[in-house]
């Protein structure tokens, strides 16, 4: 069976991770006398097979309905691989919201702009957002009351139609992703919204893919509010910090709406850039919720429908005959 293959089989995967004498079987932590995985040590073909089982595993959940088990291990591959398209297009299949599957869609187009499922899934799950919008319209002004929009609203970068800034709210991001710049020493900052669409970006970006690294910012939060559920926590997390050997990378939840990400050298004190983020979230808020108490009902919360975990899952399945 092989050092993971007990993760072939859901039910005893889900039996080993509520077994509380051996902690350790969870993924890779420390080792312990009644497992069979190692320590925290792996290989690299070890940690390739612990990636390829657990992927496994999770469409074997997902094929079964088990979906709350097939997020968990899902989540696990795209945390050890962040680029392994396959983790990303199933959890877009076992996601609970619409707005949380188009966030994992729009992460695997960033990774592979061609990916054909995650395109038609984009359509599929727009066209279900749209239907679930308001559809009452208000009556037209007459003639005489009607007037032409005003030259200070702007739409801010590739937010959604809905979301309107005037041009002070504008210049007032504008202003705190400067000073954001200068106070944390950062390399570059940049601004996206939940759907992975780049709104603003600053600092020394040339060489980056911004447009890719917003699309996986939203999908990492987009995550998150799975993990957070499974250790109790009632909304997803609005912190993730990833150290890397030169440089290091900071996401902030904005308003569940947007997302901050702070790229800086590692010789940068995490302190100093928490505090300036923390200030910097807490200044763009209240412009943020301004904005939405001017563009009008944001648009509700909607269970993903089956149709299209059903299409997806088909898509998938024949994508691997």
């Amino acid at each position: 069976m092989g050092r993971h293959g007990w993760l072939r089989s859901p039910r005893r995967a889900k039996a080993c991770l509520k077994r509380s004498k051996c902690p350790s079987i969870r993924w890779w932590g420390r080792r312990n006398k009644d497992c069979n995985v190692r320590g925290s040590k792996m290989t690299t073909s070890e940690r390739q097979d612990l990636i390829n089982q657990s992927l496994e595993t999770g469409i074997r959940a997902a094929q079964k309905g088990d979906k709350k088990l097939a997020r968990q291990f899902l989540l696990k591959v795209t945390e050890m691989d962040p680029s392994r398209e396959e983790a990303w297009l199933w959890l877009s299949g076992v996601a609970e919201t619409p707005q949380e599957a188009l966030g994992y869609l729009q992460t695997v187009l960033a990774l592979n702009p061609n990916n054909r499922q995650a395109q038609e899934g984009v359509r599929w799950v727009q066209q279900q957002i749209e239907q679930q919008a308001p559809t009452a319209e208000p009556s037209p002004p007459a003639p005489a009351e009607a007037t032409p929009p005003s030259s200070n609203d702007v739409a801010y970068g590739e937010v959604a139609p809905s979301f309107i800034l005037s041009a002070e709210q504008a210049e007032a991001i504008d202003a705190c992703l400067e000073r954001m710049a200068y106070e944390s020493e950062a390399r570059c900052i940049i601004l996206a919204d939940v759907n992975g669409q780049l709104v603003a970006e600053r600092g020394q970006t040339g060489r980056m893919n911004t447009q890719v690294l917003s699309a996986l910012a939203a999908g990492e939060l987009a995550a998150t509010q799975e993990m957070a559920r499974l250790v109790g926590e009632e909304a997803r997390f609005k912190l993730l910090l990833h150290e890397g050997q030169d440089q290091s990378v900071y996401l902030s939840d904005v308003g569940e709406q947007l997302i901050l990400v702070i790229v800086f050298d590692t010789d940068t004190p995490i302190g100093l850039v928490r505090m300036v983020l923390k200030q910097a979230v807490e200044e763009l808020s209240p412009i943020i919720e301004a904005a939405n108490q001017g563009g009008g009902e944001t648009q509700t919360q909607a269970t993903l429908d089956s149709d299209f975990a059903q299409l997806l899952e088909d898509e998938l399945n024949a994508s691997l005959r």
